[in-house]
């Protein structure tokens, strides 16, 4: 009987790679910087007493928890418990400094100043310069 055709061998089969590793994992975005009060600020169309404040005021004028209008609507609000800011206010720690005056505006909340304007005590003089 004729020999059966002969068949070329078959090429060898590759090892298997190994799967690859998952890609690492995207970092969360960065927040924006925590909210800052405008020095002065108006929110009277929320409520009539709210015109003239300034900073964070100790009471607010709606009388929640303090609170106040931000330098700018990107920036992460203060969180009070169970209370949720908006874009354009958050709640805040009261100022520990005061603006007296801004833009002419007086706060009534900042005590007066210790000494009149341009009345403050003078340093005592320098000692004259001794000889060498």
């Amino acid at each position: 009987p004729p020999s059966p055709p002969s068949t070329p061998p078959s090429p060898p089969i590759p090892p298997r790679l190994p799967p690859r590793p998952p890609a690492p994992p995207s970092p969360p975005p960065t927040p924006p910087p925590p909210c800052r009060c405008d020095v002065q600020w108006d929110a009277h169309l929320y409520d009539t007493r709210c015109t003239n404040q300034f900073g964070c005021p100790a009471t607010s004028c709606d009388g929640d928890d303090p609170w106040c209008e931000v330098v700018s609507e990107d920036c992460t609000p203060t969180a009070t418990v169970g209370k949720v800011a908006s874009h354009w206010w958050s709640y805040c720690v009261p100022d520990s400094t005061c603006v007296k005056v801004h833009f002419g505006l007086v706060n009534p909340a900042c005590p007066p100043p210790p000494f009149p304007p341009g009345s403050a005590p003078l340093p005592p003089p320098s000692p004259p310069p001794s000889p060498s």
